[in-house]
């Protein structure tokens, strides 16, 4: 199971949103990033990103693997920013 990034979490500034004044690690910093969350079981969230992956619509976009939330629950991220700077996607 990949978790966020390592190191500090973004600012709110940088790119990290804030939520209470608690800023949220990211999976990547890139502007453009965008995270999906599912609080249902873990398959199922699997199940999801796997959907999700699959669509055509995210073709050439990196859809990183599911992760653990710090909100609880799962969440995974898609960047578009990753895929050209060559990250690996995970099996779609």
């Amino acid at each position: 199971m990949l978790r966020p990034t390592e190191g500090e979490p973004p600012t709110a500034g940088e790119r990290g949103e804030a939520l209470s004044g608690l800023a949220i690690k990211l999976y990547c910093t890139h502007a453009r990033a965008m995270q999906f969350y599912s609080f249902r079981s873990a398959d199922t969230a699997r199940r999801q990103r796997d959907i999700m992956a699959r669509n055509p619509h995210y073709s050439g976009v990196h859809v990183s693997a599911v992760y653990e939330s710090v909100f609880g629950g799962w969440a995974w991220t898609v960047c578009r920013e990753c895929a050209e700077h060559g990250r690996p996607r995970p099996g779609a």
